[in-house]
């Protein structure tokens, strides 16, 4: 910083309204300004006390070496000596005109040239500290900030990526931290963010930093960088599918809903797609058709259908449900629990198919899902539609007791009114078949 930082510019704003020795001035010979104002400098990047810094000074030769100070020669300025500095800065005001040249002239600049003894994450802590010292405008900041931008360019190095975005978050800080009017340099950050996508070409790992990148941003700017990608951005012929995965992950941000189902269906969704679109909470009646030929991660999918309501979760899963449903897409629609049409519906199966172990493979399909217990009037109904559906397994060709019995215990029991006739029902066929175990 010793060779960033103007240092006669400064001295020449301070010099008229400092504390200058006078021919016949009694006590204490006054301190340089230099040395003064490195002292002080001190405190504020460090965030140290009066005495704090003082203290720093002569445990530090770093410090030291920053003040120019030859300890066989020079004392280090005391607490009171600074505390009468700092306030003749702010009673002037010096230091908020100060800082801000610091943080416009030098330390943003810095971010685009080779600098030594300090990291470009050193740098940024640096400038947001400074820059809440300043007197800063709207339009100053934005230039600043436009300029720093351009020099650097998107680039998928990480040290070059890295500079990008420490330079989006400083500027965001400091208009948060300072009286500027945010939206010229929100505006900056959101029109070099999209300049990103033509650079560097769209593709998943792409977008994953780029709407990490976004979510820095208030929802005000969130919104324009959605607006702005979709009047500048034209994806390029092999970037279809990934330009949709952009436009849904926006949509997530914004808070915007679901493109429809047919969308979905012209790009050929990869899980990622269809994950990003069930995140937006599409309709139940529109999942189906796309998450059996095109499904997504477990997660997602438990996520979706956990949140639907158990009227709108079930006739999802009934929709899926078939021979041919892959048993873990079950599972997962399934989790958040299924009501009695689910087993109305393995009621209808059942009694359709000829071959006992298609009737077992049904009602095991059902069982892979959870029984809903939202209420005692969603478990009375399901316990109800089970016994129904047990007495009708009994009921079959050779009676299937051993099913009949693993779906009771699915549904936690019978409803009241089965239970006695079931009970004989399970009774009789224990008796048919001697060898079946007892229940």
């Amino acid at each position: 910083m010793d060779a960033t930082i103007p240092w006669q510019v400064w001295v020449g704003l301070i010099e008229p309204h400092y504390y200058a020795d006078k021919p016949g001035k009694r006590g204490r010979k006054a301190k340089p300004i230099t040395t003064m104002l490195r002292m002080y400098l001190l405190q504020v990047w460090l965030s140290l006390s009066d005495e704090g810094v003082e203290e720093a000074i002569y445990d530090s030769y770093a410090m030291r070496r920053f003040m120019g100070l030859d300890f066989a020669l020079d004392q280090v300025p005391d607490a009171t000596t600074l505390l009468h500095f700092r306030h003749l800065l702010e009673d002037h005001k010096l230091m908020s005109e100060l800082a801000a040249k610091l943080v416009l002239t030098e330390l943003l600049p810095a971010f685009a040239t080779e600098h030594e003894g300090i990291s470009n994450a050193e740098l940024a802590e640096l400038i947001v500290k400074v820059a809440a010292w300043a007197q800063l405008n709207e339009p100053n900041v934005a230039v600043a900030g436009r300029a720093v931008l351009a020099s650097l360019e998107w680039s998928d190095a990480p040290e070059a990526w890295g500079a990008k975005v420490l330079v989006h978050r400083v500027l965001r800080d400091v208009a948060n931290s300072t009286s500027v009017d945010d939206q010229s340099v929100l505006a900056v950050i959101v029109a070099d963010q999209t300049a990103m996508l033509s650079v560097l070409g769209v593709d998943e790992e792409l977008i994953t930093k780029f709407i990490e990148l976004a979510e820095g941003l208030p929802e005000p700017s969130r919104d324009r960088l959605a607006e702005q990608v979709a009047a500048d951005y034209e994806p390029a012929s092999g970037e279809v599918a990934a330009a949709f995965l952009l436009d849904l992950e926006l949509r997530r941000l914004t808070g915007r809903s679901a493109p429809t189902s047919s969308d979905l269906e012209a790009v050929s969704p990869t899980p990622r797609i269809v994950d990003a679109w069930l995140a937006l909470a599409p309709p139940a009646s529109a999942v189906a058709e796309i998450i059996l030929p095109w499904p997504g991660t477990s997660s997602a999918t438990r996520a979706y259908a956990s949140a639907l309501s158990t009227e709108d979760r079930t006739a999802l899963w009934v929709a899926l449900e078939s021979p041919s449903a892959r048993r873990v897409l079950l599972t997962d629609v399934g989790a958040g629990g299924v009501g009695a049409s689910a087993v109305e519906h393995c009621q209808a199966v059942v009694k359709r198919e000829t071959q006992q172990s298609e009737r077992r493979e049904a009602v095991g399909r059902l069982c892979s899902a959870r029984p809903a217990k939202d209420s005692t009037h969603v478990t009375a109904a399901l316990r109800r539609a089970a016994g129904d559906l047990a007495s009708t397994l009994l009921g079959q060709s050779g009676g299937d007791l051993r099913t009949a019995a693993d779906l009771m215990v699915w549904a936690g029991g019978s409803s009241p009114q089965h239970d006695p006739a079931l009970r004989d029902r399970f009774e009789r066929q224990v008796e048919a078949h001697p060898e079946s175990p007892r229940v």
